[in-house]
């Protein structure tokens, strides 16, 4: 705790990003995935954004569990449509869907 004080931590999550210069950005709470790429964007304006496949297959080839939101943000898909396709890749027998108290996470089927 008195580090998370001596950070300037305020609530969690607290994400602290910072450059070799010592420069920091921080984003508190949960936000949208635009805001943590600004905040990184910011520190190393010359970054460049790495393409990647939005497909369901490579989206799982690389996360082996995803919620919902997760899904929405990686493919830029509404949170609607992604709950809708995930719901018929687990009914495909493609996916697993894990039902918690705090929501759904789906793995790939094995």
């Amino acid at each position: 705790l008195k580090l998370a004080r001596a950070l300037g931590v305020r609530g969690f999550p607290t994400l602290i990003f910072s450059d070799s210069t010592g420069k920091k950005q921080t984003v508190y709470g949960s936000k949208p995935y635009s805001v943590f790429e600004q905040a990184l964007m910011n520190l190393h304006p010359s970054a460049v954004k790495k393409a990647y496949s939005k497909s369901w297959t490579a989206i799982f080839t690389e996360f082996n569990s995803l919620t919902a939101r997760e899904f929405s943000e990686l493919t830029g898909m509404s949170r609607s449509e992604s709950e809708q396709l995930l719901d018929e890749l687990t009914r495909d027998g493609k996916l697993k869907k894990w039902t918690t108290k705090n929501g759904s996470i789906w793995t790939v089927n094995a």
